[in-house]
């Protein structure tokens, strides 16, 4: 699902990248930090519930 993801950004919003920002994300294997980065994320929007997701807080 998280390849999909950047699938489609790199699919639909390709006009806004970088491509060397890209290309050192992937030779650098930086992606792998990604995971832990979501999950993080995850947790806070989880914490904070609906309201967080509306902009609200």
């Amino acid at each position: 699902m998280k390849i999909i993801g950047f699938r489609n950004v790199l699919v639909y919003d390709h006009l806004d990248l970088n491509d060397g920002i890209v290309q050192a994300i992937v030779t650098k294997k930086q992606y792998a930090n990604l995971e832990e980065w979501m999950v993080v994320w995850q947790g806070e929007l989880d914490e904070c519930g609906p309201e967080c997701h509306k902009g609200n807080k």
